[in-house]
């Protein structure tokens, strides 16, 4: 009875390890406050997944970092990237491959229009970019949520937390 019971508590050990995550595809869940990833500086919580389920991840992209939102185990429906210096922003939507569109970022402190491009990938999405040093960028890292349109098409909202702040910050 002993050895079963040193057993369980072995095997209930093991499973509650809080082994690290180190899968950084989109396939990972959206950052909670319980992953391993660093501590998010002070006054920034780590999203957590809205009632449908969507969220931010972080991902290093050896650039100054990805945030990608979406519902878990799907590519992503908005990112936010430092690539080149630049803020990237990519919504997925439908695009023709030579297309060229107007991508709109609204909070509810102010907006701006950035000129997009269609990426030609496999899953269709528009790209716009914007030099971090932009003063609107502090628009966006004071916002609660960010609503994304392509020319005038479907509105997608989303917060604006931790991953997002965390990209602003390393791209400038």
């Amino acid at each position: 009875m002993r050895l079963t019971a040193l057993a369980f508590a072995v095997l209930l050990a093991a499973c509650n390890s809080g082994g690290e995550n180190t899968d950084e595809t989109r396939d990972a869940a959206p950052e909670t406050p319980q992953d391993s990833a660093p501590a998010a500086p002070e006054g920034e919580t780590p999203e957590t997944p809205q009632g449908d389920g969507a969220g931010w991840v972080y991902k290093d992209n050896g650039q100054g970092g990805a945030a990608l939102y979406g519902e878990p185990q799907t590519d992503a429906s908005f990112s936010v990237r430092c690539e080149a210096g630049a803020l990237v922003f990519a919504r997925a939507a439908n695009a023709s491959p030579d297309g060229a569109a107007d991508m709109m970022l609204s909070t509810r402190e102010g907006e701006t229009t950035l000129e997009a491009a269609a990426t030609g990938n496999e899953l269709p999405s528009w790209e716009a970019s914007l030099n971090p040093a932009d003063p609107w960028t502090e628009t966006l890292m004071s916002a609660s949520q960010v609503t994304v349109t392509i020319d005038g098409g479907d509105a997608l909202t989303a917060p604006v937390s931790g991953p997002v702040r965390r990209v602003i910050r390393t791209c400038r």
